[in-house]
């Protein structure tokens, strides 16, 4: 009879059906636990962020925080008006602070030697650093701010000495091929010396060495 004929295929096509929806549930599950990871590693950067944020806020003060946060007004003003605005802000760059990375023991020897020119503005030339503030003078935007144009930047070779118990700062620095002026023109002269006793003497001779020149 018909009925027992079809038996055995609406049999097989239930068991098609659950195996779909145990694989769709499977499934299901799985992008369940990832959106949960996911929101758990967001949840953690932002927590990151924010404890960066605030020790940069400890680092550079009010004024220079300003000074970050009009920038970045400006440039979004700038590209949000095209042609040769967005160019503009297309030739800024950054702060120094954000366009290297460097091993967590020598933090503190890097910012002693920069100081708040970690907080300075790296752009392409004057002429970007000119734009900018012209447009932060205009829309009366507050904050303090210092430019670091790349075509007014004048670097020396220097010839550090050869011992294992002294090495150029800059060397310990990594950062984009780009900023190397910048970073050179800030670090290029300080050395980190195994101990205080090789600090002194490098620092005998060198300025024995200057006299000499002198």
């Amino acid at each position: 009879p018909p009925r027992s004929t079809l038996f055995p295929y609406t049999t097989l096509f239930r068991s098609e059906l659950k195996k779909k929806k145990d694989k769709l549930q499977s499934e299901r599950n799985d992008l369940c636990r990832k959106e949960m990871s996911l929101q758990q590693s967001l949840s953690s950067l932002k927590e990151e962020l924010a404890k960066a944020d605030q020790t940069l806020r400890s680092m550079a003060g009010k004024p220079i925080l300003n000074g970050r946060d009009s920038v970045r007004k400006v440039l979004q003003i700038f590209n949000e008006r095209g042609g040769q605005h967005k160019s503009i802000a297309e030739s800024y760059y950054g702060l120094v602070i954000e366009q290297f990375e460097c091993e967590q023991s020598i933090y503190t020897a890097v910012e002693v030697t920069a100081g708040n020119r970690l907080f300075h503005h790296i752009v392409e030339s004057d002429r970007v650093g000119t734009f900018i503030l012209k447009e932060m003078n205009k829309s009366k935007l507050p904050g303090e701010v210092t430019f670091m144009p790349l075509n007014r930047l004048h670097v020396r070779n220097i010839d550090y000495p050869n011992t294992k118990d002294a090495i150029a700062m800059v060397s310990k620095l990594e950062y984009d091929e780009k900023y190397d002026t910048a970073l050179r023109y800030i670090f290029g002269r300080t050395l980190i010396c195994r101990n205080l006793e090789v600090a002194t003497q490098l620092a005998r001779r060198s300025e024995e060495r200057r006299v000499g020149k002198e």
